[in-house]
């Protein structure tokens, strides 16, 4: 009879404290959106000779010129939707500016050499995988990630009346540091975001359809629920 009321005691002591133990435990958040910004390095799109005919079928050169892009800051935003424990799928948009210059040089009636140059406008709408790294938690608030994605590419030049699409996409790797440090990385949460990015580019102003990479680093904070 005493087995029996201890047995009971225990049971009600541990249905008392299982609603306190699971109200402890951190909630399992689904949903992320951030804001931040990304810096895109420069990309060359390689130089070119304005020719014309001879009499004799032949080329001859009039000038030259050598076009790049220059390094493009933007203003990027992004949600994402977690798929399991360490997989997340998210859509991303930026918007950003930088100018096109373009070297003339060489020219064949001894012209000094000169700079163009064009503000170009810059948007793009994506997608991506993201890949949480959980195993190689370098902190207790701080877990490394690897991503990939693609996106749409539209530039404007020219005061933004010219209009040239194209498409993109990126792969790279970066750290997710959690503010407040919760027991669990995946918990409703809200931190800051760092990674690098090997991004390419095709189509758009570039005057042919090879793809032109240029590194990219950005910052985003970010909020978990």
């Amino acid at each position: 009879m005493i087995e029996r009321r201890r047995m009971v005691g225990i049971l009600v002591v541990w249905a008392c404290l299982l609603p306190a133990s699971a109200r402890a435990q951190p909630a399992a958040a689904r949903f992320e959106a951030a804001v931040g910004v990304r810096w895109i390095g420069g990309t060359s799109f390689g130089a070119r000779d304005a020719t014309e005919t001879t009499p004799a079928g032949g080329q001859f050169v009039l000038f030259s010129t050598d076009t790049r892009l220059s390094g493009l800051g933007a203003l990027e935003a992004r949600v994402g939707v977690r798929l399991t424990r360490s997989a997340q799928v998210e859509a991303e948009g930026s918007y950003g500016r930088g100018d096109l210059r373009t070297a003339v040089r060489g020219d064949t009636e001894g012209a000094q050499g000169l700079v163009a140059s064009d503000r170009i406008t810059q948007y793009t709408i994506g997608g991506g995988l993201v890949w949480r790294i959980d195993r190689w938690q370098l902190a207790r608030d701080v877990v490394p990630f690897v991503s990939a994605g693609a996106g749409y590419l539209r530039q404007l030049h020219a005061e933004n009346v010219l209009v040239e699409d194209g498409g993109m996409y990126y792969v790279g790797g970066g750290l997710n540091y959690l503010l407040g440090a919760p027991a669990d990385p995946q918990a409703r949460a809200i931190g800051l975001r760092s990674d690098l990015r090997l991004v390419v580019r095709r189509g758009g102003i570039a005057f042919d359809r090879r793809g032109h990479p240029a590194p990219a680093v950005g910052a985003s904070f970010f909020v978990r629920f």
